[in-house]
């Protein structure tokens, strides 16, 4: 995908998932049920206020702290990032293909964990919503499957990219 539809991808998925949680909050009871069992059934809960804060900051800073990892941190501190042919990956003339590969990663990244939460968020709601709350597992275990696959996916892909030379400049 190219740089600047994968930002724009990312941020839509990011501001979906954001308004989407946000716009739900209200559906959610006092009692949150947040903790659920290998069957499926609610083991424990907080109040809504704690589950805002809590899960309202993961939904929001996680994706951004994906994209520092992947997109600022090695631009800022080039001396601490840890990459397979370093050297040769950060020379001067290579940065700017290693920086497109790890930018495309880090929006794969965080866009994926922005729609996993927000996906996540909307389970909690609809086991909430039952009696008794129980999530729905099927449900949980594919969207987590498509997540990890998502996230291993996108590791492997880079690690390989950087694996090899990179692409003489023109």
């Amino acid at each position: 995908m190219e740089q600047p539809k994968a930002k724009l991808a990312f941020g839509a998925a990011y501001a979906a998932s954001a308004a989407y949680v946000v716009a739900t909050l209200p559906r959610l009871p006092e009692c949150v049920a947040s903790s659920f069992g290998a069957d499926g059934i609610a083991q424990a809960s907080m109040s809504r206020a704690a589950y805002v804060a809590l899960f309202g900051g993961l939904c929001l800073l996680i994706p951004l702290l994906l994209l520092a990892a992947f997109c600022w941190i090695p631009r800022r501190f080039p001396q601490h990032t840890n990459i397979p042919l370093r050297e040769l990956w950060l020379a001067p003339e290579n940065r700017a293909a290693l920086h497109a590969c790890m930018d495309r990663a880090g929006l794969v990244l965080a866009g994926s964990a922005a729609l996993f939460f927000a996906a996540m968020h909307a389970l909690i709601l609809a086991a909430n919503e039952s009696e008794p709350a129980q999530l729905p597992q099927r449900t949980f275990f594919l969207m987590l499957g498509v997540f990890v696959a998502v996230s291993v996916g996108t590791a492997l892909r880079m690690s390989l990219a950087l694996r090899k030379p990179p692409p003489r400049p023109r």
